[in-house]
C-alpha cells in the first residue's frame, strides 16, 4: 500500500480521479484543496463531500491558495 497525498482543484474530472483515488489501495494521508478552475472554497467543499460520499476514513483535507492562471 502506497501512502499518497494529492494536491486537487476538485471539479468534474478530479473528483472522478479522487473516488477512483478512494477505492484502490492507496493509502490517502490528506488533500490540498486549491482553487484553479473552481474557487478554493468551492474545491474544499466538494473534497469534503466525497469523502463523506465514499465514506472514507479521516482524511486531512487543507485549504491551499488560489492559483492564477496567466495565458
Amino acid at each position: 500500500m502506497s501512502a499518497v497525498f494529492v494536491d486537487l482543484d476538485t471539479g468534474i474530472d478530479d473528483a472522478l480521479a479522487l473516488i477512483y483515488l478512494l477505492a484502490s489501495d492507496a493509502d490517502v494521508v490528506g488533500i490540498a484543496s486549491t482553487g484553479g478552475n473552481i474557487a478554493v472554497d468551492r474545491v474544499c467543499a466538494n473534497n469534503l463531500s466525497l469523502l463523506d460520499l465514499c465514506r472514507a476514513g479521516p482524511i486531512p483535507v487543507s485549504r491551499g491558495q488560489v492559483v492564477k492562471q496567466v495565458f
